[in-house]
């Protein structure tokens, strides 16, 4: 058992992953020097490899062309965009705003409402897109609901279902409504369903 102070966000807190290394400037002397080293190295193994098959290769040219091209690689590195990292910014604990982050991932609850969303836009336009989409789901959740918490569902005992969901949700489920409801009326019934 945890202690009771502890909270559910710091049980299912994931650890923020540390973010990458800042690239340092092309200022630093210590830069220079290694930088310096590093090309006099590799022109040293190219004028070598060039003599090994019988061509000749300037030194100083060749450690020029390795400093120019090891400066240039560092330059891109500093003006390339940033990888996209997941960041997980950790939640005080205490009491949360209510706000849910869309940014932060995504997830199944963000599909799931934005899914709501598509479907409630796309019948508000037409009505009988209503019909044929979201009053199905909301049937389903609905009987779900009644299933879970009470034993039954609108099929099984509509008497009960009715009096249990109430005459607006009653019949936003069994009649084809003329017009889309408005979203104050389905922010009502959605109320009311949560209670159940």
């Amino acid at each position: 058992m945890s202690d009771a102070s502890t909270s559910i966000d710091d049980l299912l807190r994931h650890d923020d992953e540390r973010p990458p290394k800042q690239e340092r400037e092309i200022s630093g002397l210590g830069w220079w020097v290694r930088t310096a080293f590093v090309a006099t190295g590799l022109a040293a193994v190219a004028v070598f490899a060039f003599r090994l098959f019988g061509y000749s290769l300037s030194i100083p040219l060749a450690v020029a062309t390795f400093m120019a091209l090891l400066v240039l690689r560092r330059a891109v590195a500093l003006v390339a965009p940033p990888p996209a990292i997941k960041v997980y910014a950790r939640r005080p604990s205490g009491e949360e705003d209510g706000n849910y982050n869309w940014a932060a991932s995504e997830d199944g609850l963000n599909a799931a409402v934005r899914r709501w969303e598509n479907r409630l836009a796309w019948a508000d336009r037409e009505p009988d897109r209503f019909i044929r989409s979201p009053q199905p789901k909301l049937a389903q959740i609905v009987d779900e609901r009644l299933r879970q918490r009470h034993g039954f569902t609108t099929a099984s005992d509509p008497t009960r279902a009715r009096a249990l969901l109430g005459d607006p949700l009653w019949t936003l489920l069994t009649k084809s409504p003329k017009r889309t409801p408005h979203p104050r009326d389905l922010t009502a019934i959605v109320s009311h369903l949560e209670k159940l």
